[in-house]
């Protein structure tokens, strides 16, 4: 990607923590990450603070990994949920504690 042509977006080669901690601090909503790459990435600079997992009543049999090359245990803890009348239903973690 050479360019973004998104409203108030930037084009980032790479992730520093201290960036995306400073746009934490200065942004007025929250901000979503959505792609697997992208959440691995966060992960592992321990950058997200909810984790927000949608389980749908389908077996599909393939599909991407959302935490493929995450080698270190994440321990979460369970929020809330949210059910759907497709049977959907969205988990929501916080990562738990760090012993």
């Amino acid at each position: 990607m050479d360019k973004v042509v998104w409203r108030n977006s930037t084009l980032k080669n790479e992730l520093v923590k201290e960036e995306i901690l400073e746009l934490k601090q200065q942004a007025t909503k929250d901000l979503y990450v959505g792609s697997p790459s992208m959440i691995v990435a966060f992960s592992k600079l321990d950058l997200i603070d909810e984790y927000q997992l949608c389980i749908h009543p389908v077996i599909v049999g393939s599909g991407l990994v959302l935490f493929k090359d995450i080698s270190d245990r994440i321990e979460l803890k369970l929020l809330k949920t949210k059910t759907f009348t497709c049977g959907a239903v969205i988990h929501y973690y916080e990562p738990a504690l760090k012993i």
